[in-house]
């Protein structure tokens, strides 16, 4: 035999277990979705900007407009070009800012690759704090000759 008492008791355990539900529901969802200042880095536009044209030699990208306060924004441009009679070469670009993290917000950088063309180039980017230190996630964007390029870890 059930008394008023058992039934309200089993209301009150389902409505607990709605609460429960959506209080999980909310948080995957809040915890899914960035909402630190530093999300704009991370979505494509950096990215979208990196280029090779292979018949110009010429590499370009933008540095994003935003950086948020209190960081700067880290990059860091190497790999190897093919030369004349040899196996290639290493190279490393934009050596001041890359080790002063100076890159100015907005700005359009180009490298001309001087030789007979790219093997590989990779763009190490992140941010880092005015102490140095690097804020995770780091990527790396790979660029190849024919001016394919990919990101690690994905976006």
């Amino acid at each position: 035999m059930k008394f008023p008492l058992d039934s309200i008791i089993d209301t009150k355990k389902k409505k607990a277990g709605v609460v429960v539900l959506c209080i999980v529901l909310i948080a995957t969802v809040a915890l899914g979705t960035r909402s630190d200042d530093r999300a704009p880095l991370w979505e494509n536009s950096f990215y979208q900007s990196v280029s090779y044209d292979t018949d110009k030699k010429l590499l370009s990208f933008t540095i994003p407009e935003t950086i948020p306060e209190g960081y700067r924004f880290y990059l860091h441009v190497s790999g190897r070009i093919f030369m004349d009679g040899s196996d290639g070469m290493s190279f490393h670009a934009f050596d001041e800012e890359s080790l002063t993290c100076s890159w100015k917000a907005g700005k359009t950088y180009t490298y001309s690759v001087n030789s007979n063309g790219l093997d590989y180039c990779l763009l190490s980017y992140g941010l880092v704090d005015h102490n140095g230190n690097a804020q995770e996630p780091l990527h790396e964007i790979k660029i190849l000759p024919a001016g394919t390029k990919t990101i690690s870890p994905d976006q």
